[in-house]
């Protein structure tokens, strides 16, 4: 009597499909059906579709709303320049895992910045093949990897679907041959 039925309603459907999602993501991990990113399960076969708020480091500076701004991602994001200063970023990293249980992911094009930052998340995006070969060997089994189908290295950038197709499959047999067990394939469609 004190509270409208359509909240009641909605609280309710709410909790329900949270419940359905996690038995769903139960079944994912009993079966192998998902990487794990973190304490996040991304499925193999959706649904759920996972959310990563990639915000930059620039804006991640400005302002502590931005943890509330992106509380509904399931991920946390984190864009670096090329030209940034490691020891920076890992600060910021820190104060970012302080603040969230998220998993954390690093979004950086440089294979410096990449190795140096890879043992400070769970997840690194936007990886081409010579990324893949700048993580630590003893990280590879532990971080999970998002590929892309292109290779900014050597100019190369596939424009037909198939092409994209052929290539990542190619990238992610080569980080499995470089130890990588946690690979995502990112066909940037």
């Amino acid at each position: 009597s004190e509270v409208p039925a359509d909240e009641v309603l909605v609280k309710q459907t709410l909790e329900d499909a949270r419940e359905k999602l996690r038995l769903l993501e139960n079944v994912y991990r009993e079966d192998g059906s998902c990487v794990n990113v973190g304490r996040v399960c991304i499925p193999r076969h959706p649904p759920p579709i996972r959310v990563v708020a990639v915000v930059p480091l620039s804006v991640f500076k400005l302002g502590s709303d931005i943890m509330e701004r992106i509380s509904s991602a399931d991920i946390v994001g984190l864009a670096v320049d090329i030209e940034t200063d490691p020891g920076e970023v890992i600060q910021l990293l820190k104060k970012i895992d302080k603040e969230t249980t998220k998993p954390l992911a690093i979004d950086a094009y440089s294979s410096k910045l990449v190795q140096r930052l890879s043992e400070h998340v769970d997840l690194v995006l936007n990886v081409y093949p010579k990324i893949l070969e700048s993580i630590p060997k003893d990280r590879r089994h532990e971080v999970c990897v998002s590929v892309i189908p292109l290779d900014p290295s050597r100019d190369l950038y596939p424009r037909e679907v198939d092409e994209k197709l052929r290539y990542g499959i190619s990238i992610v047999e080569n980080a499995r041959s470089l130890g990588y067990e946690k690979i995502v394939l990112d066909l940037i469609l």
